[in-house]
């Protein structure tokens, strides 16, 4: 592993937001992996801690899941996680190959 971290860059906002590695050319490396997992397990961490923020305050399953664009009918915890993991299938479809 290089002594050197690449650090994730934030382009645009809302729903125009982007996430890129400065210099990524595609090679594979492991370090270009390291690079977007690190931050990819962030976001995921304080979705899922606002997601329970929300629902600690009352607010209904089903405005969680329309306010995320994932479930417009959740009904419980499970709905919302599952279609928040369909939703994260979505994303994967278009790499053929990968796991």
């Amino acid at each position: 592993m290089s002594a050197h971290r690449q650090r994730v860059r934030r382009s645009h906002t809302g729903v125009r937001l982007r996430f890129r590695l400065p210099g990524w050319q595609g090679q594979g490396t492991l370090e270009e992996l390291r690079g977007c997992s690190r931050p990819s397990t962030a976001v995921d961490k304080a979705l899922g801690e606002a997601i329970q923020a929300a629902a600690a305050a009352g607010t209904p399953r089903h405005e969680i899941g329309q306010v995320l664009e994932l479930a417009e009918d959740a009904a419980s915890r499970q709905d919302v996680i599952d279609a928040l993991a369909e939703s994260r299938r979505g994303l994967w479809r278009p790499f053929p190959g990968t796991p």
